[in-house]
């Protein structure tokens, strides 16, 4: 056990490198982070030759945990013949120290039956008492059964001497002993003396009742008339009954009706009052979106306020001849006016600004830039800008003043907007098309 411990703790214990997916620096984390292996311009011999150390770092590993897999095995193997060696020695001295104990006892046990000690020399106190049980159970068990039978023949037996005794006491002992049958015949007796006394309360009651019966019989000739008129007055209570719920029928089923309408208004203004309750809940809950909301539709407003724009009505004028060209004074508008005020009612404002986004859409729409035409406005873009970059270098090197350099740029933009003639019949052209295929 000893050898077996000092060879387990003089093993050096192996170590374990980082695992690929979590390794800081060589991990797979770092070549997607890098994009090595989704990019189009790092070819498999380009990412090869980039982690080859790599590569032979797993190869390594790949090894070294073979070899740690092999040291392991072999220890496990050493150690667990040394533990078979000491369980087997143990056992061989158990063995030995019991049956020379137990051997002792058995043959002074069983002394003057050789063939017994024969039999039980090598086994130990528990084992020989194992097998005595074995060989005994049959008679044990047929032991049990009839225990058990001589136990209930003597509880027959005993009961049986006790009924003898007492019939042979009755028999010796009569006048002093009183059956059952006679407190029997005691109770039937007394039965049978109420019984006659209730028959004679019964025969007495039924005489008084054909008494009863006769003389009201004898009468009834006198009650005659008076049921009749009962039953007239009762005709009459009924018809009156009738006649009362032939007049109130419509006023009880008015009345019903009445009754459902009121149940259901109630009902209506029940729920009426909880949408309300739910409706402010609901606008005091939302009123920061309803703000926000209102403040963006003000913004696209604001934003496109020169899309479309409502044509200005004409002043009216009170006569004719305030019609006259000189005298139109709303010609002579101020340039510089104050912002027209807000919109407050958010479905006008909402259709407003749903009519200008229409119009610009529409108007990309038309447009249609093609894609070298794209490619032609930002190169005239491009160049423009160099010659504007150009024009600012000289403009420091050369006499020019600010206010020539503005007249210039704007009589360039103004050049290079304006179509031609060609350009301006190609456009119509084009328009008159357009519409055509779209009424068609």
């Amino acid at each position: 056990m000893g050898k077996g411990v000092e060879f387990y703790q003089s093993v050096v214990k192996p170590v374990h490198p980082t695992n690929v997916n979590t390794h800081g620096l060589f991990g797979i984390e770092y070549v997607k982070q890098h994009m090595m292996t989704a990019d189009g311009f790092w070819t498999p011999g380009s990412i090869t030759d980039e982690f080859l150390k790599m590569t032979d770092l797993l190869r390594k590993r790949l090894q070294f945990s073979n070899l740690e897999k092999v040291s392991q095995r072999k220890r496990l193997f050493h150690h667990y013949r040394v533990l078979k060696r000491q369980i087997r020695n143990g056992r061989r001295k158990w063995v030995k120290m019991i049956s020379e104990d137990d051997s002792l006892e058995v043959r002074n046990l069983l002394t003057g039956n050789k063939g017994m000690q024969r039999l039980y020399q090598t086994m130990s106190l528990n084992q020989i008492v194992d097998n005595i049980n074995q060989r005994t159970f049959t008679l044990r068990k047929e032991r049990d059964r009839l225990t058990a039978r001589l136990e209930n023949l003597k509880a027959d037996y005993e009961k049986a001497l006790r009924a003898k005794s007492d019939i042979e006491n009755r028999n010796r002992y009569h006048d002093l002993y009183v059956l059952d049958e006679q407190f029997k015949s005691y109770e039937k007796k007394k039965l049978l003396v109420n019984s006659q006394t209730r028959l004679a309360a019964i025969k007495t009651i039924n005489g008084s009742y054909q008494k009863i019966i006769a003389i009201l019989r004898y009468d009834e000739i006198f009650y005659e008339p008076i049921l009749n008129s009962l039953d007239k007055d009762i005709l009459d209570q009924e018809h009156f009954i009738k006649h009362i719920l032939h007049l109130g029928s419509p006023a009880i089923a008015r009345f019903s009706e009445l009754s459902e309408d009121f149940r259901l208004l109630g009902e209506a203004i029940e729920a009426q009052d909880k949408y309300q309750a739910n409706i402010l809940d609901y606008m005091k809950n939302r009123a920061k979106a309803f703000v926000l909301f209102r403040y963006s539709l003000w913004n696209i407003h604001d934003i496109m306020r020169h899309v479309a724009p409502s044509r200005g009505r004409p002043a009216p004028y009170p006569n004719e001849y305030l019609k006259l060209p000189l005298l139109k004074f709303e010609m002579l508008t101020m340039r510089a006016v104050p912002p027209e005020a807000f919109e407050e009612n958010i479905s006008s404002l909402m259709k407003t600004a749903e009519k200008k986004l229409r119009a610009v859409m529409l108007a990309f729409y038309q447009l249609k830039v093609k894609p070298n035409e794209v490619i032609r406005a930002r190169a005239d873009y491009q160049s423009d800008y160099i010659h504007r970059q150009e024009l600012l270098v000289s403009e420091t090197n050369s006499s020019w003043t600010k206010q020539e350099f503005i007249v210039t740029e704007t009589a360039a933009k103004s050049t290079n907007n304006v179509p031609n003639r060609k350009q301006i019949k190609a456009q119509s052209a084009k328009l008159v098309e357009e519409t055509a295929k779209r009424d068609e």
